[in-house]
């Protein structure tokens, strides 16, 4: 287990002004869907991305909503899950790639949605893949967020640090300290204090500049 703190280097976000800009971001991992209907503002029972319970992948396809961060306009894309064991992750990285090569503005961030309380030699191939697939300008558009965090790990980062293998842990200082957890609606509600914290710390880490295309 890596128990170094991964050090603060992001900065604040500023309040942008002018009307809407839209920018697309890309969300894929292991409750990726659940991440995207909370950033769109789609609370249980109005979904825009489909989830489920089960352990498969619903997100077979890429899709689309909007999402609002001080006032300005961003395209959320939902892609089918790096972990996907039927279509493998090569397949879906060279479609994150097609995304960015269609988007004329290139992307703001790319988030990767991580399970907290497990981490297979699988996954520890996946982030390998990311680092070359994507290549090293990509490092600085790259947001990790885990999923499915126990409570007392939402609650408190520090724990959420402490718990994370060295890989991980590397993988975080390799693309900037830029991390979060979606919260679990199942312990936190959408009105409770910590779930407006934890999602508005990942809005905060979208880089004002775009990854333009690959």
């Amino acid at each position: 287990m890596a128990t170094k703190k991964f050090p603060r280097k992001h900065n604040k976000r500023p309040k942008l002004k002018g009307g809407p800009r839209p920018s697309p971001r890309l969300v894929e991992g292991v409750g990726k869907s659940t991440l995207g209907n909370f950033l769109v503002g789609a609370l249980q029972g109005n979904e825009l991305f489909p989830t489920s319970a089960k352990m498969e992948t619903v997100t077979k396809v890429c899709s689309a909503g909007i999402m609002l961060i001080d006032d300005v306009q961003y395209n959320i894309v939902n892609t089918p899950g790096l972990f996907d064991t039927e279509q493998g992750s090569t397949p879906i990285l060279e479609k994150i790639s097609e995304v960015v090569n269609k988007c004329a503005h290139g992307v703001k961030a790319i988030l990767i949605v991580f399970e907290a309380q497990r981490f297979t030699n699988e996954q520890r191939n996946v982030l390998d893949k990311i680092r070359k697939f994507l290549g090293k300008d990509a490092t600085n558009n790259i947001i990790l967020v885990f999923s499915k965090a126990n409570r007392v790990q939402t609650n408190n980062k520090n724990v959420m640090e402490r718990d994370c293998v060295r890989t991980v842990s590397s993988f975080i200082q390799v693309i900037g300290n830029r991390w979060g957890i979606s919260p679990n609606p199942d312990i936190f509600p959408p009105d409770e204090e910590t779930f407006r914290v934890r999602l508005r710390e990942i809005k905060d880490l979208i880089p004002l500049h775009s990854l333009q295309p690959l």
